[in-house]
């Protein structure tokens, strides 16, 4: 039997969840059913906020997602382009680098969109100081499983270049 990824928290699994069948109850829906609720975005501008504004494209959330991708290519040493497919959808295969690198690009954008989740209505959009947080409480809950499980190897791999950046070691 071939080894299976480490399970992640039932809370993160329930967000994947809801960003898979864009669950979140947008302005634009919550309109249609109270016409008197705004349909526009709360953190912008915007007239009608739909999934894909309140998750990607509001000019707030571009600013969130832009640190993540920044930190995360810093910290891979390697440039990282975040696309709604990759950040939403967590499609990592078609951007290459190794399991490892895809497992915590994987995490990292997980981490993003439970900071978002997070803020959903919010007029301030998450910081990035929340998510780097989120990113080390992942990074140790996870040794413990991979170590249980007879492959610490693994960890080091997937985390071993964001506790060497941020002096974690």
């Amino acid at each position: 039997m071939a080894p299976r990824e480490v399970a992640i928290s039932s809370k993160l699994r329930f967000i994947q969840l809801k960003y898979l069948h864009m669950a979140y109850r947008t302005p634009i829906v919550i309109h249609r059913a109270h016409p008197s609720y705004p349909p526009g975005c709360p953190k912008c501008p915007c007239p009608r906020a739909d999934f894909l504004h309140i998750t990607w494209t509001c000019p707030r959330l571009q600013h969130f997602w832009g640190r993540v991708e920044q930190t995360v290519s810093r910290v891979l040493g390697r440039d990282i382009i975040l696309t709604p497919k990759t950040a939403l959808l967590e499609i990592t295969f078609e951007w290459g680098g190794s399991r490892g690198e895809r497992r915590f690009l994987g995490m990292a954008t997980m981490i993003a969109k439970r900071d978002i989740a997070k803020h959903w209505m919010a007029k301030q959009s998450p910081r990035l100081s929340t998510w780097r947080s989120g990113m080390d409480w992942v990074s140790k809950l996870e040794e413990p499983i991979y170590n249980a499980r007879g492959c610490p190897q693994k960890h080091h791999r997937i985390w071993g270049k964001w506790w060497a950046f941020y002096g974690l070691e």
